[in-house]
């Protein structure tokens, strides 16, 4: 990798196809890729607002809002090295790229460290310059990419705490609300906090077992292990709704385990999204 942050710029980092490489330093551009200036459009997806209108109401009721795929160029430019020619080089570079899998585009800020976006390939490629980058040794491209899932992910955030010890705090470093995911070690029945504080009963475990739990509602999630068995459908209106908000402090001082021991435990984790990696 090269020099970080020269001259206050991003580092920007591309790794191929299914995240298995090669692996391109597309800021230091050592290995003849280099992202252009120009690709600062990533800042949020679009969006639309959905509304529910009443024969005599005065206006409209927003019922919420549907994110559509991230899209956006990014400009490249493919030069030849001292030991790799243009064509081997473009040919490894683009191979990389494609409609059926994705590719992973890396930025570290000194702000706000990294982040990451998994894309793949919206249209072909379009060719900047009208000559043949053979013959020229170089060649500039500005590549349609598209990401269905549209929020950059950052470094996950764990912090773990065990029965009787002092109450823990997590972070949620993102700009957009997280729902957490935790590891729970029994014995005993944790009571622990949805992302407005509103204390959740999870189900009584007994010594030995494990459950991992995901407060998404759309991943429906509580499975105990030992004998392994999904407890969504029995939490009833215990259900975690609200997640953790954007760029907080999550207080879980609040928990505390139902007939636990030294050896009840939970682990829980924040995956961080943000709009964009900036």
């Amino acid at each position: 990798m090269g020099e970080l942050f020269r001259d206050g710029r991003a580092h920007v980092i591309w790794c191929g196809a299914e995240n298995h490489g090669p692996v391109w330093d597309m800021t230091a551009a050592d290995g003849g890729i280099q992202v252009l200036e120009g690709w600062a459009n990533t800042y949020g997806p679009p969006g639309q607002n959905l509304f529910s209108k009443g024969a005599r109401q005065e206006g409209a009721t927003w019922l919420g809002s549907v994110i559509d795929p991230s899209k956006f160029e990014m400009p490249v430019h493919i030069s030849q090295t001292a030991k790799v020619g243009f064509r081997s080089l473009s040919e490894s570079f683009l191979e990389g790229i494609d409609f059926d899998v994705q590719s992973r585009i890396y930025v570290l800020t000194r702000e706000s460290g990294w982040w990451w976006l998994d894309v793949r390939l919206d249209d072909v490629p379009e060719i900047v310059y009208p000559k043949d980058g053979g013959m020229l040794g170089f060649q500039a491209y500005n590549l349609p990419l598209i990401a269905e899932y549209p929020w950059w992910s950052g470094l996950e955030r764990t912090v773990t705490w065990v029965n009787g010890e002092k109450p823990v705090k997590l972070r949620n470093p993102g700009n957009r609300p997280a729902f957490y995911t935790a590891i729970v070690k029994g014995p005993g029945a944790l009571q622990i906090p949805d992302g407005d504080g509103r204390l959740v009963t999870l189900p009584k475990l007994k010594p030995g077992q494990v459950l991992r739990l995901d407060t998404d509602p759309d991943h429906r999630t509580l499975v105990v292990e030992n004998p392994a068995e999904n407890l969504f459908k029995d939490m009833d209106p215990r259900r975690f709704r609200v997640p953790v908000a954007r760029n907080s402090v999550f207080d879980l001082g609040g928990m505390r385990f139902v007939d636990g021991t030294a050896e009840s435990s939970v682990t829980v984790r924040i995956d961080p999204k943000n709009r964009g990696p900036w």
